[in-house]
């Protein structure tokens, strides 16, 4: 496996955690989310994300990586450009660490746009997220990790459940 990283670039990287994301949000919801691919992602949108319970749509930038960094492994980084999600305020990040082997996301981070300025450190037109996958771990990003794509879906739901909520008189 390791042989078709040397080979996968990453657009292809992307494409594949996109198509896991949109799967596991379809098969997590029971079919209540329904993930849609914008025409052009020039904003940042990778995914929109149509609740069918609700009506709500949820605009998703999605970074994926397939290991963690360094020797030690004990981070991962995902750089938004400063650009993206900043022109959509509903927008979430959601970063994923794939498992190559089992091609599944072994670990996310949902991160709400106006949240990610907060917390990301700012480089060069660039926001970075630098994020341990250990449940353990009590780095700035652990709020923001789930533990699979079940809890990022649970999460999206709740999301959509409370602006109906908020909008009955």
């Amino acid at each position: 496996m390791d042989d078709l990283l040397q080979r996968v670039g990453s657009t292809q990287i992307g494409a594949i955690g996109e198509s896991l994301v949109a799967a596991c949000l379809i098969s997590s919801s029971k079919g209540r989310l329904s993930p849609f691919r914008p025409m052009a992602d020039d904003d940042g949108v990778d995914i929109l994300v149509l609740d069918k319970a609700t009506g709500g749509c949820l605009p998703l930038q999605v970074k994926a990586r397939t290991r963690p960094d360094g020797p030690r492994g004990q981070t991962v980084q995902f750089d938004v450009q400063t650009k993206n999600l900043s022109s959509t305020p509903k927008a979430h990040l959601l970063a994923i660490l794939l498992d190559v082997q089992q091609l599944a996301i072994k670990r996310a981070w949902f991160i709400r746009s106006s949240q990610l300025i907060a917390v990301a450190r700012r480089g060069s037109g660039k926001w970075i997220v630098v994020a341990n996958p250990s449940l353990d771990s009590k780095d700035r990003f652990a709020t923001f990790r789930c533990r699979d794509m079940a809890a990022v879906t649970t999460l999206i739901c709740a999301g959509f459940d409370g602006m109906v909520s908020r909008a009955e008189p």
